[in-house]
């Protein structure tokens, strides 16, 4: 009986999760747009490009001074936010996790506007 209430539970989260992502791709228009991301480290200004409901390219425009890393890692992380197309599912660079928080915080900012 609990083996069974266990598989009915994991089928039920799974599916409200595929669908809650389907729905938050298929939501965003396509189009440029700015986020930005503020904490007590400084900001981050953050230009999110969106196509086909999908972000497909990031740039910092201001603030990279406060992400605490250098341009080749900046490249990384942003390469590994588009390819999850999430940011809950990348983990903070070594050292720089108040910058990724910074930049996480602009992305979400974006994509809010691109809704």
């Amino acid at each position: 009986m609990m083996n069974r209430l266990r598989r009915i539970f994991a089928i039920v989260i799974l599916g409200s999760l595929v669908a809650s992502t389907a729905f938050a791709q298929s939501a965003l228009k396509s189009g440029e747009y700015l986020g930005k991301g503020e904490d007590v480290q400084g900001s981050c200004l953050l230009k999110v490009k969106v196509a086909n409901g999908r972000f497909v390219a990031l740039e910092v425009v201001e603030g990279f001074a406060n992400l605490g890393m250098d341009t080749l890692t900046l490249e990384g992380y942003l390469k590994a936010l588009i390819d999850n197309q999430s940011s809950d599912s990348v983990d903070a660079v070594s050292g720089a996790t108040m910058g990724c928080d910074l930049i996480k915080k602009a992305l979400f900012m974006a994509l809010k506007q691109a809704r």
